[in-house]
């Protein structure tokens, strides 16, 4: 494709993207009133997380080197960091309490922090680095994931929309795609490289996720 034809393209999943987010959060939120089993706090929580801190990377591509597809990037991270921070509300407005699952993730999450903080100091890098930023996504994603593939095996898989699932998949590839898209016009930089790396992330922990989710539902 050339440039215009990327563009084009990138207008159409940036439409898809946004109204992707908007059927997730009323999918997820529609089950999250007749059944939360599997769903955990912390799972949502670090989702919530892990899009904000990607916000802040695209938002960092933006003003290192914008285009038109790394602002709609932009607006897609903005839209699904308010549609999870809706369902987080609305999961925990069901009741849902802190369990053991979440602890186990927080503590594998922290120690992660400390082991990013510890290569930080070692290199001497700044807090704002991508690639401290892309680690901390994955963090933020992959390990809760793997941790809500317990949970479903624990306690079902009831909780977790079948939109959710499948969604999923497909709006991480988007993202990497537009990601693609955007670095074919104005080149790679740390911040789309830090970006694709954490999506990377995200999609291997939803195969797994997805897989546990098939199994135990």
């Amino acid at each position: 494709m050339n440039i215009k034809e990327d563009k084009l393209f990138a207008d159409i999943l940036f439409v898809v993207q946004l109204f992707a987010a908007i059927c997730f959060c009323g999918a997820q939120i529609y089950v999250f009133t007749t059944n939360i089993a599997g769903a955990s706090i912390s799972w949502i929580l670090f989702w919530l997380g892990f899009v904000f801190i990607n916000l802040v990377l695209s938002i960092q591509a933006f003003f290192d080197q914008g285009d038109r597809i790394i602002k709609q990037t932009v607006i897609n991270y903005a839209t699904w960091t308010l549609s999870i921070a809706i369902t987080l509300g609305v999961l925990l407005w069901q009741g849902a309490k802190w369990s053991s699952v979440d602890s186990i993730t927080s503590a594998i999450v922290s120690v992660g922090f400390a082991g990013l903080l510890g290569y930080k100091l070692k290199k001497k890098m700044d807090i704002f680095n991508p690639r401290l930023k892309a680690g901390t996504a994955i963090l933020l994603k992959a390990v809760p994931q793997l941790m809500l593939a317990y949970n479903i095996i624990l306690f079902g898989g009831g909780g977790i929309a079948s939109y959710t699932i499948i969604i999923g998949h497909i709006m991480i590839n988007l993202r990497i795609l537009q990601v693609f898209l955007s670095a074919r016009i104005v080149g790679w930089d740390e911040n789309r490289k830090s970006i694709v790396f954490g999506e990377l992330g995200n999609e291997l922990s939803w195969i797994i996720a997805t897989i546990a989710w098939i199994i135990f539902r």
